[in-house]
C-alpha cells in the first residue's frame, strides 16, 4: 500500500495504492464528514487510514495509525511515519484481551463504588482484582476456563501519582515531536519504552485475598 520515501529514511513512506485512500484525524469522531481526501492531512498530525476499492466492494478502517510529516514533492502524496496501532488488543497463548475488554472493566469498578476511578489513581477497596477479574470474566467466558485451568491469573493493579497522564502526553509529543493534542494515552501500551516509563511512575499495586 505504499512504498519507502527513499533509502537513507526507511520509517518514511508514501501511500502509493490503486484503491481510494482517505484519511481520519485521530482526534475527532469516526463520521462520513470527517473523512479527508489525501490531499487534506497536515503534517505534525495523526491519522487513520480509510481503505475503498476501485469498485466501492470493500470499505476498510485500518486500526494503523501514521504520523504525517509532509507530502511527497513528487507525486503530492501524504508522507508518512508508522506511530502506533489503535484496539491493540493483548495476545495470551490460551486468550486474547481487548481494548473494549479492559474498558468494561474500567468501567464495572467505577460503577460499583469499588475503585472510583479518578485518573485512575485512588483505590478504595482490597477486593479491586477479584472485582476486575468478575467484570473480566463477562466480557467473554472464554477468559474464566482460561483461569480455571491455570494459564491466567488475576489482574494486576498498580497505582499511579495523579496527573500522570497529562505528563505522558507531554513525554510522548516530544519524544514523536508532536503536539500535545495528538497524543493519547492508549488503553494497552505495547512499546517496551511506554511501558518503563509507565511501571517507573507507579507508587503502589493493589494485592487481592488470593493471586
Amino acid at each position: 500500500m505504499g512504498r519507502t520515501l527513499n533509502i537513507s529514511d526507511t520509517e518514511a513512506f508514501v501511500l502509493e495504492s490503486g484503491d481510494v485512500v482517505e484519511f481520519l484525524d485521530t482526534s475527532v469522531a469516526l463520521v462520513h464528514g470527517n473523512m479527508l481526501q489525501s490531499w487534506d492531512p497536515q503534517p505534525g498530525k495523526c491519522y487513520q487510514i480509510m481503505a475503498t476499492t476501485q469498485d466501492g466492494l470493500w470499505r476498510h478502517l485500518i486500526d494503523n495509525i501514521f504520523h504525517v510529516t509532509g507530502f511527497d514533492p513528487r507525486s503530492g502524496s501524504p508522507v508518512s511515519k508508522f506511530y502506533g496501532w489503535k484496539n491493540l488488543p493483548i495476545w495470551f497463548p490460551y486468550t486474547t484481551i481487548t481494548e473494549a475488554h479492559l474498558v468494561s472493566v474500567i468501567r464495572a469498578l467505577n460503577s460499583e463504588d469499588i475503585m472510583k476511578v479518578q485518573e485512575f489513581t485512588r483505590p478504595r477497596a482490597k477486593i479491586a482484582r477479584q472485582a476486575a477479574f468478575k467484570a473480566l470474566v463477562v466480557t467473554h467466558e472464554q477468559h474464566r476456563y482460561t483461569y480455571d485451568i491455570g494459564h491466567l491469573c488475576l489482574p494486576a493493579i498498580r497505582i499511579v501519582k495523579p496527573r500522570i497522564f497529562a505528563e505522558y502526553q507531554l513525554w510522548r509529543s516530544g519524544s514523536m515531536n508532536v503536539g500535545v493534542g495528538q497524543v493519547k494515552v492508549p488503553v494497552v501500551m505495547s512499546s517496551e519504552d511506554q511501558q518503563e516509563w509507565m511501571g517507573e511512575r507507579a507508587i503502589t499495586e493493589l494485592w487481592g485475598y488470593h493471586s
